[in-house]
């Protein structure tokens, strides 16, 4: 009877083009969406290879033909030995070891440079080696590959190979490219509809489902979602420099317990990671980096830009130029198609173009309109970005924001936004005693290896520029930097104690140090208020004078007066100068004009004798 009614399901399966897999997994999910054109590729290469409507097939392999785990989980079928696919049954398709025969067969161009991506230098449950055999293609616009073909050989020891680090996972058993494209709950539990997968045992998938982009729409259990969680990318991004807890506002005190801090502004308007990394900052680029700085392909400026330009009119490598000085070159305009790889994810409607990356690849959720930005998000939702030369245009820019972006070049010019609009950051110390301590304060400064003034992460060991991602729309005070030892990397407390100080800078870029004492020499302005008050009230003559008069008018001089006074007498100092300078200049004139210019008179009795 047995035999009866698995040949029934066996022919009804080929007369009628049924996934034979779910005669066991009963109420799995599919992978994606049976209407999406992903699900459609997947279903005509399980048509070519004689299995109409199996899909499952065509990623994990496997024999569907039998219906016992031990057989049914084993090899695969005979169109794929000789054709593109799996070559055997894979538990879990995107194992890096073996999944040019599963992602690889629609998405080449991102497994071919896998091993080239930073987030495969850490190992996840898996037995995958870094393959020094893999193409490692480099992917990018023309112009990007030149640009890092340049960069690469300026900086060869940040485009080396960075080791294995094996770090055990307690979440899930995701490998490759399911690390982030398959959600895994922290428990590691499946709450799925798949009959087949135990709920009570860990190590299981949260859901069947691939997790991407805003297109893509992920149910489970009572939520949904669209866009890859930023659960995934806490799983790595949670130790270092944290900077996942940073971005939701999260102060990690202890395991799994957080005290509430102020969360980064991206964050707030509901900015997922994928919505500033790109392809190439995730997926690799085909050059292998051991350095953030070297694998990242964006800069604040590329949506921001500055208040004298907009993005478009920035040259490529802005605030990414890896020297000190910055490049003059002529904007970078914007970009009217994109790469055929990248049209396998989600890409924006064109409107005025795509604005491009620091290193010249186009933001394919990012767009020109206007005189604005579009940032089309991965959880659906767009936002309208004014750019700070539009901002300044409309004067929606306060005093000082003006001051610091616009009237200061050098900040523009040498400095990372971050260094500025960062609102906090880890800071790892040791005492006197040798204690350890941790404080989350405003960051230490230093130079980064683009050659910019960075925050940076210190712990006991080592000490990391980084982009702290915490980043607010109200910037640091100025006295937070100008006036602070601890922002110039020297210490806490007294100069005398430099148990806390900032040594030295964990980089393989050549730029990257702490600061230099020129540069000490431009940032430190402590003491300034003792220039002014140690002549108040009996200086001179003038300022005792003065100070009567404000104390007869009975002046109160609270935060705003001082600051009106300051501004007038630089005023009235500048303007004092210049006129100074004008008299002498016209006193030279005169006496230019007299001297060697002048005709001396002739006196008209002496004419006719000579």
């Amino acid at each position: 009877m047995k035999k009866l009614v698995f040949l029934f399901i066996f022919f009804s399966t080929l007369a009628f083009g049924e996934n034979e897999c779910v005669v066991c997994h009963k109420g799995i999910e599919d992978i994606r969406d049976r209407n999406s054109d992903m699900m459609k590729e997947i279903l005509k290469i399980a048509d070519k290879a004689g299995h109409k409507g199996n899909d499952c097939i065509v990623c994990h392999g496997g024999n569907p033909y039998n219906k016992s785990k031990e057989y049914g989980h084993k090899g695969t079928v005979k169109y794929f030995k000789n054709n593109d696919g799996p070559k055997d049954f894979y538990p879990s398709p995107t194992d890096p070891s073996i999944n040019k025969n599963t992602c690889g067969m629609c998405h080449k161009n991102q497994v071919n440079a896998q091993y080239s991506s930073m987030m495969m230098s850490i190992k996840v449950d898996s037995n995958e080696t870094n393959s020094s055999t893999n193409s490692h293609a480099i992917i990018g616009s023309e112009k990007y590959i030149k640009y890092m073909q340049t960069l690469s050989q300026k900086e060869p020891n940040a485009f080396k190979e960075k080791p294995y680090k094996h770090k055990k996972s307690s979440y899930s058993k995701g490998k490759g490219c399911a690390v982030c494209h398959i959600p895994f709950a922290e428990d590691g539990l499946y709450k799925g509809d798949d009959v087949r997968i135990s709920k009570k045992n860990p190590y299981h998938l949260l859901t069947h489902k691939i997790q991407s982009s805003r297109e893509v729409r992920v149910d489970v259990a009572d939520h949904n979602y669209t866009g890859v969680a930023i659960e995934s990318c806490v799983k790595c991004h949670k130790s270092k420099k944290f900077t996942a807890m940073s971005y939701q506002g999260l102060m990690d005190i202890k395991s799994k317990h957080h005290i509430k801090l102020q969360e980064d502004i991206h964050f707030k308007k509901g900015m997922s990671c994928q919505d500033c990394h790109t392809s190439n900052d995730l997926h690799g680029s085909g050059y292998k980096t051991n350095e953030n700085l070297a694998a990242v392909e964006i800069e604040c400026q590329d949506c921001h830009g500055t208040t004298k330009k907009y993005p478009w009119e920035l040259p490529l490598g802005f605030s990414d130029e890896f020297n000190t000085t910055v490049s003059d070159s002529k904007g970078r305009g914007v970009a009217k198609e994109v790469a055929k790889y990248l049209k396998q994810g989600y890409v924006a409607e064109e409107a005025d173009g795509y604005l491009l990356s620091a290193r010249a690849n186009p933001l394919t959720n990012v767009v020109k309109k206007d005189n604005t930005v579009i940032v089309h998000l991965a959880n659906g939702k767009d936002i309208e970005l004014k750019p700070l030369k539009l901002l300044k245009k409309e004067k929606e820019l306060s005093s000082k924001a003006l001051a610091a972006m616009d009237n200061v070049d050098k900040h523009t010019d040498a400095l990372e936004c971050y260094a500025c609009h960062t609102k906090w950051a880890p800071q790892y110390y040791i005492d006197e005693h040798k204690n350890k301590f941790v404080r989350w304060e405003e960051p230490v400064l230093a130079q980064n290896g683009e050659g910019r003034i960075s925050p940076v992460i210190q712990k006991e060991k080592m000490s990391l520029t980084a982009q702290p991602h915490s980043v607010s729309e109200k910037a640091r005070t100025c006295e937070s930097c100008h006036v602070s030892n601890k922002a110039m990397g020297m210490g806490l407390g007294s100069l005398k104690q430099n148990h806390t100080k900032l040594t030295d800078i964990q980089s393989n870029f050549k730029l990257a140090s702490v600061l230099n004492q020129e540069q000490l020499n431009k940032l430190d302005r402590k003491g300034m208020c003792v220039s002014c008050h140690k002549s108040i009230p009996n200086g001179n003559l003038a300022v005792s004078a003065m100070v009567h008069v404000s104390q007869m008018s009975e002046v109160n001089i609270d935060k705003n007066m001082h600051s009106y006074i300051l501004s007038k007498i630089l005023d009235i100092g500048a303007w004092a100068q210049l006129i100074v300078l004008a008299l002498i200049l016209l006193i030279i004139t005169y006496f230019i004009y007299v001297k060697f210019i002048k005709k001396k008179p002739v006196n008209p009795r002496n004419e006719g004798w000579k």
